[in-house]
């Protein structure tokens, strides 16, 4: 489907993953708002925006690592 070439910089895939990070952050602030929570950062927003931090740079590093 694609090549590592979109993973060749790590400062790239740091700042994509920051990015990544942001939006799924984002729309868990969103949803906590929608359902009732005030509008404040929660540990679930931090959870949910780390684990998408740390998902796009673990597969990532596979893409990279399997070339």
């Amino acid at each position: 489907m694609f090549d590592g070439r979109a993973f060749e910089s790590w400062p790239l895939i740091l700042a994509i993953a920051s990015l990544f990070a942001a939006l799924f952050g984002g729309i868990t602030l969103l949803g906590v708002l929608l359902i009732g929570g005030e509008g404040s950062v929660e540990r679930s927003v931090l959870s949910i925006a780390g684990l998408a931090f740390i998902g796009y740079v673990a597969v990532a590093w596979c893409i990279r690592h399997e070339r």
